[in-house]
């Protein structure tokens, strides 16, 4: 009797003092476990952000080399756009410069009483060889001031066209402005968002090790 009532107390005892320790490992197992899935998930998040920071990056880049290409081009259109203006420039001085000398040529021609037409030459000739002198002065003089007026026209449409095509650079170079300013902010927003991604990621790191240090 005596014997099973000592069996009993110990088995009594070893339930009790075992008790204790499957909980607390069983606790312990369940926080392991959480840990585990809360530094899972902060890994997943860090490796999103990475993935962000990767793809802003390459957006980054990518705007770069638009600004690059913009800037090249603004500069080519600048150019461009002086040396239409210089050749502009330049046709309107002969152009000015020829005016003055046909102006002259006509002038001439009106005091020294030069027949305005071959009738009046030869009507007005004291002889043939005057007549043909009359006549080759009149047509040199028609084929130099023909000479000029076309010269004269061929560079009057020179300056049309050309300012028409100063014109469409320069504002082909707006255009091109208004783009690379577009540009430039919309990289300046891209290079904002992809230091708050970098802070995200490294405030996600260091939560990572705390919780591993734990």
């Amino acid at each position: 009797m005596k014997k099973r009532s000592l069996a009993a107390l110990l088995v009594c005892t070893l339930t009790l003092a075992t008790a204790p320790v499957t909980v607390f490992a069983d606790t312990f197992d369940q926080q392991i476990q959480e840990k585990n899935e809360k530094i899972a998930d902060l890994q997943n998040q860090q490796d999103s952000a990475q993935s962000k920071i990767e793809a802003a990056e390459a957006e980054i880049a990518t705007v770069n080399g638009k600004i690059t290409d913009l800037e090249a081009k603004e500069t080519k259109l600048t150019n461009e756009t002086l040396k239409l203006q210089d050749e502009i420039a330049q046709l309107k001085v002969r152009i000015a410069k020829r005016q003055e000398k046909i102006n002259k040529q006509a002038r001439d021609t009106q005091v020294n009483g030069s027949a305005t037409t071959y009738l009046d030459a030869v009507l007005g000739s004291d002889s043939i060889t005057d007549m043909v002198n009359r006549v080759q002065a009149m047509s040199t003089l028609v084929n130099a001031n023909n000479d000029l007026l076309k010269q004269q026209q061929e560079d009057q449409k020179a300056v049309e066209e050309n300012v028409k095509v100063n014109e469409a650079k320069i504002k082909e170079l707006t255009e091109s402005q208004d783009q690379l300013a577009a540009q430039k902010k919309d990289i300046a927003n891209k290079q904002a968002e992809l230091e708050v991604l970098k802070a995200t990621l490294a405030a996600e790191e260091a939560t990572t090790k705390k919780i591993k240090k734990r």
